[in-house]
């Protein structure tokens, strides 16, 4: 492997492949979104779809939106999905945490 990031990706490959295997489109780019009224509403061309890093889908995201926009682009989508992760990962907390409790959420 070589380029300006191997060194990088070298060093942390053992900590990317530990990583737990998550549902990933594997082509998940601006052309495969759909958008109704400024809401995604759906991820169409599942053709692909398998077990994967977390992460993946966004990082082949943010390539797109790099390339056929620009930096600031891509870096607005990552942050983006940061946000909602970290928003979701508190929501499946809260909602375990319910279940032990025999609440429904």
């Amino acid at each position: 492997m070589e380029g300006p990031i191997a060194t990088r990706i070298r060093s942390d490959w053992s900590q990317i492949a530990a990583s737990p295997a998550v549902l990933t489109h594997c082509d998940y780019w601006s052309g495969n979104v759909v958008w109704r009224d400024g809401m995604l509403t759906g991820i169409v061309d599942w053709s692909g779809g398998a077990r994967g890093p977390r992460g993946f889908d966004v990082g082949w995201c943010r390539l797109d939106l790099y390339l056929l926009f620009d930096e600031r682009a891509a870096d607005v989508f990552q942050w983006t999905s940061r946000l909602l992760e970290q928003r979701d990962s508190g929501r499946r907390g809260s909602a375990s945490g319910d279940a032990a409790r025999g609440r429904r959420g």
